[in-house]
């Protein structure tokens, strides 16, 4: 009976486990998310600003965005933020 128990405690802090790290995942992947429609909304932006002869606005994301032009000439933006290690005890 004891080893049974002992089972069930085990398997039930298990899975309390994986919903802790589920939850973080979500957490890492919806902030992932935010910050980059943060930048993609940066980026429409200083654009409108540009055809508009405006002055482009400063963003905290701004140097972490790298536009460089590929074999054909197209622009293209990559968005390069350090990961945060999420899963901290």
């Amino acid at each position: 009976m004891q080893i049974v128990f002992n089972v069930l405690l085990n398997s039930r802090a298990v899975f309390n486990l994986i919903c802790v790290l589920d939850v973080k995942l979500f957490n890492f992947q919806m902030r992932s998310m935010l910050t980059y429609l943060e930048a993609a909304r940066y980026k429409v932006h200083s654009t409108l600003a540009e055809l508009n002869g405006d002055r482009r606005g400063s963003h905290p994301l701004a140097s972490h965005i790298q536009v460089t032009r590929d074999r054909q000439g197209l622009q293209q933006s990559v968005l390069k933020v350090r990961i945060v290690f999420f899963l901290k005890q």
